[in-house]
C-alpha cells in the first residue's frame, strides 16, 4: 500500500499504480483492490492493524439456527434425563421446527453447538445438580497438622456375606467401626444386626478403654450415630429440613464428656476416610475362601456363581474379621500421606500416639457412658419422675426435684433394668442426685402391699410433722397480738383533698328554661286622645302576649 501511494504521488492513475504494485509484489489485482478499500479512508498509522488478518473469524460462516428451536432442544434434553440421547432431542425438535417454522440445521451442526456449551451447563442439563460437582476438582485435604486420636471417624457398613447369629437367625451383619483420621488405623469394630446406638456406644467404649478419649468424632447422619444418646446437644446433625432444636433435647454422652462431635456431609465419602477403608475391607476380607457360599456380593447383579446361601457362624466371622483387620493395620508400604509408601498404619499411629497423654475414663464416667438418658419433668406437687410405668422418688431428694418442676431434668438409667436407682442431672449436665431410688409397684389385689405403702407414707408424714414442730411456730393469740400492734401503728387515713374547683358535668338532666326578657310598659297618661288611647292599649296587649309566650 505504501508503494501504491508512492506511484500515485508521481502522477500515475490508480489503475496504473495497481498494475505496477501487482507486478512488483506478485499479487492479484482483486487482492490489492480489497486491501486499498480497507485503508482508503483511514489514517496511515492504522493501516497495519487494518491489513492484519482476522483469524478469530476464520472458517465458514455459522449456519443459521433459530434461538427458539435451540432452547426447545435443550429443554427436551433436560427433561429426558441422564440417558436421553442428543439424537432423540434433535428429532423431536426437528418435528417441532416444521410446525413452528424454525430454522433447524443438520444434526452435525447441532452436535457441534452442544459441544461448545460449558461443561457445567452440559452436566446440569443432562444429569442435574449432583453431576455439577463432578466438573469441579475436589478439595485436597491434609492431616499433617493432626495427631493420633485428635479426630476419629465412625461409620457402619453392611457386610457382603450372611452369618448365623446366636439366636439362630440369618442375616447380613452390620460392621460398625472407628478409624483414626491421622493414621487411617482401624481402632475398633463390632458386628450388629442393625445399625443401633447401643452397639455404637459399645464400640466407642472399647476404643476409649484401649486408647483413651478422643478429641473429636466425625460421623454421618445415620440414626445410630446422630442419635440423641450419642450426640444430643450438637448444633446440626443433617436430619430433617431444619436445624436441630438443642434447647429441648437431652445432651448426648459424648457432648457431656466434652468431645466435639462433627457431622460430615451426607453421601459425601471424601469427607470420611473410613469409606476408603471399608472399600479395602470389602475387597480383601469379604471375598475370602472362608466366606465361600455365604458371599453374596455388594449388589444383586454382582452375586457370584458359587453363592449357596449357607451362612457362616457368627463366632467364626468375628474371628476372621479380627485376624484380617489386624493384618490390614500392620501391612507395610501404605501409600497414605503419613505412611509415604513405607510405614504401616499401626506404625504411623504408634509414632504419634507415644507423644499423647491419654484421657482415661473414670469408673463413674464409664458407668455413666453405658447408661441411657432421657428428659423428664418433675411432678409439680410431689417432684416424682415417671417414665413407662416406673416412678423414681425419695423424700430426702424431693426439695431438689421440686426446684426444677418448671423445667426438665436429665435422667440416666440402666437400659436393661429400669427399676435400679437413676442419676439425675440438670440441663447443663451438673449432677443433682447420684442415686434416686425407684418406687416399687404394688400388686392390685395385695392388702399387704397397700399396708406397706401406708406405713411408708405415714412415716414420711410423721417426719414432716416433727420437723415442723421443731420450728416452734406462733400460736393464734400471738399472731393476733402482733396484728393488733401493726394496726395500732398505722396512721389515720386522711380525707382526700380536691385541688380544683371544677365540677363535672351532669348528663341526662333537662336543660334550664331561658329567662324572659323584661319588656318596658309605657304607662297610660291622662288627657290622651282616643287614637292615642287605642294605640297604647294595643301596645300593652302585644306586650302581654309576648310575655305569656315567653313563659
Amino acid at each position: 500500500m505504501l508503494a501504491m501511494e508512492e506511484q500515485i504521488g508521481t502522477g500515475k492513475t490508480i489503475r496504473a499504480a495497481t498494475a505496477h504494485v501487482c507486478e512488483q509484489f506478485g499479487m492479484g489485482r482483486a487482492t490489492v483492490e480489497r486491501m486499498r478499500a480497507k485503508v482508503r479512508d483511514a489514517s496511515r498509522a492504522n493501516w497495519l492493524p487494518l491489513l492484519a488478518g482476522n483469524y478469530d473469524k476464520c472458517g465458514r460462516p455459522r449456519i443459521e439456527m433459530s434461538e427458539e428451536a435451540w432452547i426447545y432442544c435443550l429443554s427436551t434434553l433436560k427433561e429426558g434425563g441422564k440417558r436421553y440421547p442428543l439424537k432423540a432431542a434433535y428429532r423431536v425438535t426437528e418435528s417441532a421446527a416444521t410446525v413452528c417454522n424454525w430454522a433447524w440445521p443438520s444434526y452435525a451442526v447441532v452436535r457441534k453447538r452442544w459441544e461448545e456449551l460449558p461443561a457445567g451447563e452440559k452436566a446440569l442439563i443432562k444429569s442435574g445438580p449432583q453431576a455439577l460437582d463432578k466438573t469441579i476438582p475436589p478439595m485436597t485435604r491434609t492431616v499433617a497438622h493432626l495427631s493420633a486420636m485428635a479426630i476419629v471417624n465412625l461409620d457402619g457398613r453392611q457386610a457382603d456375606f450372611f452369618v448365623r447369629w446366636e439366636d439362630g437367625t440369618v442375616s447380613r451383619p452390620i460392621v460398625i467401626a472407628i478409624q483414626d483420621v491421622y493414621s487411617r488405623l482401624m481402632l475398633g469394630w463390632k458386628f450388629s444386626k442393625t445399625e443401633d446406638s447401643d452397639t455404637t456406644k459399645a464400640v466407642i467404649l472399647d476404643v476409649t478403654d484401649r486408647y483413651g478419649l478422643f478429641d473429636k468424632l466425625l460421623t454421618d447422619n445415620g440414626r445410630a450415630f446422630a442419635s440423641k444418646k450419642i450426640s444430643g446437644g450438637a448444633t446440626y446433625r443433617f436430619r430433617g429440613k431444619k436445624p436441630v432444636d438443642t434447647e429441648d433435647e437431652v445432651k448426648g454422652i459424648l457432648t457431656l464428656l466434652g468431645v466435639n462431635v462433627g457431622f460430615a456431609k451426607p453421601r459425601h465419602g471424601q469427607s470420611k476416610p473410613i469409606e476408603r477403608g471399608f472399600r479395602d475391607v470389602a475387597e480383601s476380607i469379604d471375598t475370602l475362601p472362608e466366606f465361600k457360599g455365604a458371599h453374596c456380593g455388594h449388589r444383586p447383579d454382582a452375586k457370584p456363581e458359587d453363592f449357596t446361601g449357607k451362612p457362616v457362624d457368627i463366632a467364626d466371622a468375628r474371628a476372621i474379621y479380627d485376624r484380617e483387620l489386624r493384618d490390614h493395620n500392620e501391612r507395610t508400604g501404605r501409600r497414605t500421606e503419613m505412611g509415604k509408601g513405607k510405614l504401616s498404619l499401626q506404625e504411623v499411629f504408634d509414632r504419634s500416639f507415644r507423644h499423647r497423654i491419654p484421657k482415661r475414663l473414670t469408673a463413674a464416667q464409664r458407668a455413666f457412658f453405658m447408661s441411657d438418658m432421657t428428659l423428664l419433668k418433675p411432678n409439680k406437687d410431689t417432684g416424682a419422675l415417671s417414665s413407662k410405668g416406673f416412678t423414681w422418688w425419695s423424700a430426702e431428694h424431693q426439695d431438689i426435684l421440686l426446684q426444677h418442676r418448671h423445667g426438665k431434668v436429665t435422667v440416666l438409667f440402666d437400659p436393661n433394668e429400669r427399676s435400679k436407682p437413676v442419676m439425675v442431672l440438670d440441663r447443663d449436665g451438673n449432677l443433682l442426685i447420684d442415686a434416686l431410688p425407684c418406687l416399687e409397684r404394688g400388686r392390685f389385689d395385695s392388702t399387704e402391699d397397700a399396708r406397706q405403702y401406708e406405713r411408708g407414707k405415714a412415716q414420711v408424714k410423721r417426719g414432716h410433722r416433727q420437723s415442723l414442730k421443731g420450728r416452734h411456730l406462733m400460736s393464734r393469740a400471738e399472731i393476733a397480738a402482733i396484728k393488733k400492734r401493726v394496726d395500732a401503728e398505722k396512721p389515720a387515713q386522711a380525707s382526700p383533698k380536691v385541688d380544683t374547683n371544677i365540677t363535672g358535668a351532669v348528663f341526662g338532666a333537662a336543660p334550664p328554661k331561658p329567662k324572659a326578657t323584661p319588656t318596658k310598659v309605657t304607662p297610660v297618661r291622662s288627657g290622651m286622645s282616643g287614637d292615642d288611647m287605642n294605640s297604647a292599649l294595643n301596645r300593652a296587649l302585644d306586650n302581654y302576649q309576648n310575655m305569656k309566650r315567653a313563659g
